[in-house]
Formats: structure tokens, C-alpha cells, sequence
């Protein structure tokens, strides 16, 4: 349901900006209308939106009624300006296929996952749209550490960042009726990227003048390519998304606009000029909305084209400037009172970046034509995928796109008969070559061995992808042109592109979104973990504090976490959350553990292990501990690296781990786990703190557990350090120089508490349960689970339950469904208490999935083993799964005696 409804809400709302749009292009000259309803239509109606939302977003919040309504009437005017259906049918279904092929990249993990992973930037963005289904942005947020996910909206309030795409997605979410902005942004993320690609299209159909094939082709492999622009879609960078989209649109509009301005004899009216620069006005004011960290290289490939312009022909400077003049103008009416926020961001956060002062992101160990590869959207950033078989298949492609790109170029240069809109992409690309050629050897990198600002080369390369797409399009235009077989390699070249991109799109997923599900704990749609979270937190009274008990491996997770729970009072230390912290005072960055009920913390499910909490997932909720034990950083070592429960760092020679320890004082007992480069070696672990120790492990080959010694933890924090005798070692391909890797770090209660699996988290024993409960399986194959509350086990030969029983019940029934491997089956169920004799039944299974509940049996505590086990042979699973089975066994319930009907079993002997 998910992913269809992504996509029926994308498609609605192509239509309604197509619509609108085309209202926009009757204000294009008349020789441009045609090309610019078939191509910017979209682009057109998205720019409505977007100062439209804006105004919407400042003044009250968004409801359906106030975003539907002028969605339809502007809509609906469209199609009636056009008469309806009919007429717009042919420019509809392309559009639409374009939207369904096109959305590869975002549907992807939807589709292959149930979720996409929003474990980056989104949540800022999300939290935006959420946050204003309930306020106006005029409202003045307050940081806190209660209601942590409120500081995005502090931050942007304060530092007068772009809010543009955040308003849009707010919009986009309250039209369609989203319960959650989770669930509406991967539809709105993909309206900008469809519409965009499509306007790439229109670029290329602009400049060449020659057919529709090749332009509609473009549209869909700048949407499916390996590209920065698809990357952005899916990794949280919403507004790049809106601005590579507007500035692509912004400057095919402009250099038409130019191209037709020059080829007059004299200016028109005002009223002409007015009516002609509206479009572009509208993409330029969008661009600015949405991303104007790119607008200094728009604006400085713009200058330098229009200097040249006028310096080549000076009797053009009258049409040429009156054209930027009355865009300006218009584009100010629209930005109106946002310029001055939009210059602040401006002047502290893109010329801070300019500078080197603001340093961000994360080192990308690529060589430069790699960053070319990414922005013509033949490399993905996930490593070793590339759009063909190979790195070197597609290095030579790269060859060859740049040479026919070359001879496309120098050849219309020739002829006297280049585009302003190929200049101006041409231009634009030059410009991100130089600032690129400026990060790599001006600036210092993140890291002591990289070269140069390697992520911000990262963003110029995604930034360059829409307009390297129009140079590929012209390129394989002017070959497409050149004759019948030429014309079908072009074709069949491009339709194979977008075939293979789409491929890789799922390739990518499937590196990517297991991530999120790992951690989640979920193997369906991973948000399910974090709604199923909050139904628990429904039982909290509402004045109790929830302390967020996750440490910085999983401060990601507790950004979710946060959003999910917006409206509950929440407490946890911030200091190792760069997304949060800036925007609370300082006495919430720490919060005060003694002042809050209850605890949310990362434990992940191990099949074999009782459940002592309320669990959602991978998250567990109860009562507030005494002690609790939490990773605050990390100093030394490679970065952390994770398959979902589990972690570690890779060291070259010692990495060490601090602790914040709230409550105490109490022992504990270091546990770990390691695997060494090479064997041979010696670990040193030296705990800091009050109570200093130093012990020695000899390491052996692969993965180990390791069982530490009981450790007095007393002071605030404990820092423990592991190094290793031996220097580190290269292996294979990997740059990194390794000695060891050390993760799970946690700290076992002794003397007589108990404890999670959460890192660092102490978790007391549980009273007695008052209803039976089952303990641990063994015997069957890895528990698998169906959120919200279905588990099962496939069994071999026999599976052995333990379960806990109060001591008021005597007797019970078992309530459980099987479904047997294969036909004509018995099971054979034994109970026993302990100290008694077994009492056992037999059910002959039918086929298919099948409930049953059991004759009553002798069920007195404390505790129970209850044996299954079915005669037959044990048959394979399922061609690719090599599995032997013979039933599985699913939702084993134990129910007091008289709590529910009995099927009597076809045989029962014993007690």
C-alpha cells in the first residue's frame, strides 16, 4: 500500500503542475509555446507551488481544504483554458510514463523493503512538514530537550535557511492527507526530479530542433541515471532536489528567452517584456526558494554569458539587459520580504563554505574522473556500482560521451549556431569545474590523508548532473540526426541506459535500506518499528519524562525516534548530535537521567532470549533503571561501520570508547567483541575512571566474544582504550591500515542484576510475570517475526519451548497456528512441569495455515518445556531455500484453563 500510494499521489500531482503549468507557457512567445508546453509544463506549474506554499507556511498552518482547494481551482482552470482532456492526453501519458519509469530510484527500496532510509538528512525535513501541519512558520519555535525534534525548526528559524522545499512537502502532505510527512516525502521528492528531467528533455529539444525520440529518452535516463541529481532524491537532500530542478528549468527558459530577444530588430512594449520574462522570473524566484547554496554559480555562469554576449554584439545590450531587468524585478515581486533571509543564508552559510571556515560532510576517497562519472550519472556513490558491467566498461563510455560531447560543441561552434541554453550549461559545468579544481588543491580535506574538500567536490559533482545531461542530449541529438542507422545506436543506446539504470537503482537499494531495517529490527516497512513504538508510549502517563537511552551509534535512530514521538516529553544527551544540540539551550544539552520514569533503549532481539519488555523492534520501553551506562564518542580508530544490531571500528592502533554513566555506583562486566588483521597479537584494554584497571587479551582468529573482567564504575564517565601490540597491516584493495576491530562494547550487570543486549545499558531483572510467558526456543531455525506481533519458528526434527508460568495457575491450554511441510503429518505436543510427568497429545495437521488450541494439560510453575515435534521426513523449504522442514509453528500462546474453547486432539496419553 505503501508504495502505491507514492505513486498514485506523484502521478495526481504531475497532473495538477502540468496543468497549471500551462497556463505559465501562454506568456512564451508563440514560436516557443509548443516546445514549452510539452516540456516546461511541469517545471512551470511546480514554480506555482512553491511561493504559493511559502505564503501558505508563514501565515497558519496546512489543512486539506486550504492546500486542496487552490490546487483544484488553479488546475482545473488549466484544463479548461485547453479545453479539457482531450487535447492534453498525448502531453498527459508522456508525462505520467515518465513519472512511473522515472521514479525508479526513490520506488526502489519501497518496493524491495517496505521503507526507504531516512536515517540522514530527511528527518529535518520531515520534521519541517510535520511541525507545520499544526503551526505557521511565524510562530516562533523554542528549543528544548523535552521536544527535541522541534530544533530543525529553531534552526531554520534562526539561521534563515531555505524553507522553500520543506513548505512544498508540508503542502504535498496535508493535499494528500498523510497521517505522517514520512510517508509523503519520497512522493515529493520524486515531483521536482520528474518534472526537472523533463525540462532536460525540453533543454535538449530547445537547443537541437530536431524530433521528440531523443529529448523524451533523455528525460527518462536523467531520471533513472546514476546521477547526483537521483542520488539527492533518495538520500535526503530534498531542497537540491528543487534547486537542481529549477536551475535546469531557469536556464533553458533564459536562454530561449535570450536566443529570442536577440533575433529581434527592437523591444517590444513593457507590457510584451513583462509577459515574456514571467516564466523565468518564476523558475529563478523557485531556485532561490528552494536551494540558492547553488545560485553564486548560476549567477556567475549567467554574468559571464551575458558580458560575452554583449561584448561580441554591443548593439544588443538595450534587449539583453531589459531582459534581465524586468526578470529581476519580477523575481524580487515574488521572492519579496524571503530576499532578506535568503541573503542571510547567503552571506553565512554558502560564503562560509566558499571559505573552508564550515566544514561538513565526510571524506569521498575518489579520483577526480570519478566525480565526472557521478555528475553525467554513471556512478553511484554506493562503491563499485557503476551504470555498466564495470568500473573500465564504463570509464570507456565516459570516453565516449566526452568525445561526441567535444564534436557536438566545436561543430555548432563552427557553424556560428550554438545555443544561448548550450552556452549557458556549458558555462554552468565550466564554472563547477573550476570551484571543483579549487576544493581539490586549495582547500585542506577532513582527513589527514584525503586531497583537497573531497565531499563538497562531491556536491559540485551531483550539482553539474542536470546540466551534463542537456550536453549528453544535444551530443546524441546532432548523432542521431545523421542517418537511419545512426539514429537506431542512439535509440537503442539510450533505451538500454535506462533499462540498466533502473537496474542499478535496485542494486543501490539493496546495498542502502537493509541498513534502516537492520537497525530497525523490522524486515518489512522499518517505520512500522517506530509507530508501533508510540502505541506503547500511549500507556505512559502524559507528564512522564522518556529518557532516550541510545548513545551516539545510534543517534540516527533517536532522531526518529524524537519525530515519531513529538508530542511526549523526552530527555537523553544531546552532546553527540550535531542535527540537535546547536539548537538547545545549554541545560538541556545534558539532561538530568533522576528526573525522568522511563527508558527507550536499543536492544536488538536475539531469537533464543526471553522477552522482559515492551519491545517494538529493535527498541525496547520500560520503567527507568537505577544505573544506566551510555557511548558517548568515540576518539581514534576508522569509522564505525554496521550491519544493523551489531557494530564495530576498525584501528590501526588503538581506539578508545567513553562512557556517560548515570546513576551508580555499581560493578559491571566488560563485554566485546573483536577480530583481529593477524593472529599473534596481544589486546591491552585500560579502563579510566575512579577505579583505573588494566588487563591483556590474546586475540584469536575471527570474529570472538569476549567476557571481560567485573569493573567498579563510580565516576560520571569511563573511558575504556583498546591498542594492540603489533602495527596494523593492509589487506586487499582496502586503503585502511587495520590492526583489529573491537565493537559491541557493553557492560554486563553482575551481582545478582541482569542485562540487555543494548550497548552500554544495564537492564534490571523483571518481577514475576503474571501471565505465562514464553522464554526461549531451541531447536528450530531463526525466529522469524511479521510486525506488529507475529513471530515463528520452521522446524527440522523437534523445538523445545520454555516458558514461564505464575504460581496461581495450575492447568492451561495451548493456543498456537502450524502449517505443515508437507501432507499427512502428526504432531506430537508434550507439556511438563517441572518435578512432574509429561502429559502429550498428538494433532493430525491439515494442510495449509491452521489454528489450534489444545485439551486442558498440567501447567503448575515456575516453569514449563514444551516439546513439538512431527513425524515424516524433512522436505526442502522452497527451491532457493535450502531449509529442511517438516512444520512450522507460529504464535504459541499459554491461556489459564477456561480462557478459551478446546479442539480435542486425536489422541492424548499420559496424565
Amino acid at each position: 500500500m505503501f508504495v502505491l500510494g507514492v505513486l498514485c499521489a506523484t502521478l495526481m500531482m504531475l497532473v495538477c503542475i502540468t496543468a497549471i503549468g500551462l497556463l505559465i507557457t501562454e506568456c512564451f512567445p508563440a514560436r516557443l509555446r509548443p516546445i514549452g508546453r510539452a516540456y516546461f509544463s511541469p517545471i512551470l506549474g511546480l514554480s506555482v507551488f512553491i511561493p504559493l506554499a511559502t505564503a501558505v507556511g508563514w501565515t497558519s498552518p496546512f489543512s486539506f481544504l486550504r492546500c486542496l482547494i487552490p490546487t483544484l481551482v488553479l488546475a482545473g482552470f488549466g484544463l479548461w483554458r485547453f479545453r479539457g482532456w482531450r487535447p492534453l492526453m498525448p502531453l498527459l501519458s508522456r508525462v505520467l510514463g515518465v513519472g512511473l519509469v522515472g521514479s525508479a530510484a526513490v520506488i526502489a527500496p519501497i518496493v524491495l523493503y517496505g521503507s526507504f532510509n531516512s536515517m540522514n538528512d530527511t528527518f529535518t525535513y520531515i520534521e519541517h512538514a510535520q511541525w507545520l501541519q499544526t503551526h505557521s512558520f511565524a510562530e516562533r519555535a523554542v528549543g528544548s530537550g523535552n521536544f527535541p525534534a522541534v530544533t530543525q525548526i529553531v534552526l531554520y528559524q534562526t539561521a534563515g535557511h531555505r524553507m522553500g522545499a520543506s513548505f512544498f512537502l508540508a503542502w504535498f502532505q496535508a493535499m494528500f492527507k498523510f497521517a505522517w510527512s514520512y510517508h509523503a516525502y519520497p512522493a515529493a521528492v520524486l515531483v521536482p526530479l520528474i518534472a526537472g528531467s523533463i525540462a532536460v528533455g525540453g533543454a535538449v529539444r530547445l537547443v537541437t530542433r530536431r524530433g521528440h525520440v531523443v529529448p523524451w529518452l533523455m528525460a527518462l535516463f536523467t531520471a533513472t541515471a546514476l546521477n547526483g541529481w537521483s542520488y539527492g532524491a533518495s538520500y535526503g537532500f530534498f531542497p537540491q532536489t528543487f534547486g537542481l530542478a529549477f536551475a535546469c528549468g531557469a536556464l533553458s527558459v533564459l536562454g530561449a528567452s535570450f536566443a529570442h530577444q536577440l533575433s529581434r530588430q527592437r523591444l517590444p512594449d513593457w507590457q510584451v517584456q513583462l509577459r515574456e520574462s514571467l516564466p523565468a522570473a518564476m523558475l529563478f524566484a523557485a531556485f532561490t526558494f528552494t536551494y540558492n547554496d547553488l545560485l553564486p554559480f548560476v549567477l556567475l555562469a549567467v554574468g559571464v554569458f551575458v558580458l560575452g554576449t554583449i561584448g561580441r554584439r554591443w548593439q544588443t545590450a538595450g534587449r539583453v539587459l531589459a531582459l534581465i531587468g524586468w526578470i529581476v524585478v519580477e523575481g524580487v515581486v515574488i521572492i519579496n520580504v524571503e530576499a532578506v533571509r535568503i541573503l542571510n543564508n547567503f552571506l553565512h552559510t554558502v560564503l562560509g563554505v566558499g571559505t573552508g571556515n564550515v566544514r561538513f560532510g565526510w571524506p569521498v576517497a575518489w579520483a577526480p574522473w570519478e566525480f565526472a562519472a557521478l555528475a553525467f550519472g554513471l556512478r553511484h556513490s554506493v562503491p563499485e556500482v557503476w551504470l555498466l558491467i564495470g568500473q573500465y566498461a564504463t570509464v570507456a563510455l565516459f570516453v565516449v560521451l566526452l568525445f561526441c560531447m567535444t564534436m557536438a560543441v566545436g561543430t555548432r561552434i563552427r557553424a556560428g549556431r550554438v545555443s544561448p541554453i548550450l552556452l549557458l550549461n556549458g558555462l554552468l559545468v565550466a564554472t563547477f569545474f573550476g570551484a571543483f579544481l579549487y576544493f581539490r588543491y586549495a582547500l585542506p580535506g577532513l582527513d589527514p590523508n584525503e586531497v583537497g574538500h573531497t565531499f563538497i567536490q562531491f556536491k559540485l559533482g551531483k550539482w553539474a548532473s542536470p546540466s551534463c545531461a542537456v550536453l549528453i542530449g544535444v551530443a546524441l541529438t546532432d548523432i542521431w540526426r545523421r542517418g537511419r542507422t545512426a539514429s537506431v545506436v542512439v535509440v537503442v543506446s539510450l533505451v538500454t541506459f535506462i533499462v540498466l539504470g533502473i537496474n542499478r537503482q535496485e542494486l543501490v537499494a539493496k546495498n542502502v535500506t537493509p541498513q534502516m531495517n537492520q537497525q530497525t529490527g523490522y524486515s518489512g516497512d522499518a517505520f512500522d518499528e517506530l509507530l508501533a513504538l508510540r502505541e506503547l508510549t500511549r500507556l505512559i502517563p502524559a507528564t512522564d519524562v522518556i529518557y532516550l537511552n541510545l548513545g551516539a551509534e545510534n543517534h540516527k535512530l533517536r532522531q526518529l525516534v524524537s519525530y515519531v514521538l513529538w508530542d511526549r516529553k523526552l530527555a537523553s544527551d544531546y552532546r553527540d548530535d550535531g542535527y540537535i544540540v546547536g539548537s538547545l539551550p545549554a541545560s538541556d544539552r545534558s539532561m538530568q537521567y533522576d528526573q525522568t520514569q522511563w527508558a527507550i533503549e536499543f536492544s536488538p532481539a536475539e531469537p533464543q532470549a526471553p522477552m522482559q519488555y515492551a519491545r517494538a523492534g529493535n527498541l525496547i520501553l520500560r520503567p527507568r533503571p537505577p544505573v544506566l551506562i551510555s557511548l558517548h564518542r568515540v576518539d581514534g580508530g576508522h569509522s564505525r561501520e554496521s550491519d544493523g544490531p551489531h557494530w564495530w571500528h576498525w584501528t590501526a592502533d588503538q581506539v578508545a570508547f567513553t562512557y556517560n554513566v548515570l546513576g551508580g555506583p555499581t560493578k559491571r562486566r566488560l563485554r566485546f567483541r573483536y577480530v583481529p588483521a593477524t593472529e599473534g597479537r596481544i589486546m591491552t584494554i585500560s579502563v579510566g575512571g575512579e577505579h583505573p584497571s588494566t588487563f591483556t587479551v590474546p586475540l584469536k582468529g575471527g570474529w570472538n566474544d569476549y567476557d571481560g573482567p567485573e569493573i567498579e564504575v563510580s565516576s560520571p564517565a569511563i573511558t575504556v582504550t583498546f591498542s594492540t601490540d603489533q602495527p596494523g597491516v593492509k589487506e586487499g584493495t582496502d586503503p585502511r591500515v587495520r590492526a583489529f576491530l573491537v565493537g559491541d562494547v557493553q557492560f554486563d550487570a553482575v551481582s545478582g542484576e541482569t542485562t540487555g543486549a543494548a550497548a552500554g545499558a544495564a537492564i534490571d531483572a523483571p518481577a514475576p510475570p503474571a501471565v505465562p510467558e514464553i522464554i526461549s526456543a531451541v531447536g528450530g531455525y531463526g525466529r522469524e517475526t511479521e510486525p506488529p506481533a507475529t513471530w515463528r519458528y520452521w522446524v527440522k526434527n523437534e523445538i523445545v519451548f520454555k516458558a514461564s508460568a505464575p504460581a496461581t495457575m495450575s492447568r492451561a491450554h495451548l493456543r498456537f497456528t502450524y502449517m505443515p511441510g508437507a501432507q499427512s503429518r502428526k504432531l506430537t505436543v508434550s507439556v511438563e512441569s517441572e518435578g512432574k510427568k509429561a502429559s502429550s497429545f498428538t494433532v493430525p495437521m491439515n494442510n495449509g495455515w491452521n489454528e489450534f488450541v489444545s485439551p486442558t494439560v498440567p501447567a503448575s510453575g515456575p516453569m514449563l518445556t514444551i516439546r513439538m515435534s512431527a513425524d515424516g521426513e524433512p522436505v526442502r523449504l522452497g527451491p532457493a531455500d535450502p531449509r529442511m522442514v517438516t512444520f512450522l509453528i507460529q504464535n504459541l500462546e499459554i491461556l489459564p484453563d477456561a480462557s478459551a474453547p478446546v479442539t480435542p486432539p486425536a489422541k492424548r496419553k499420559g496424565k
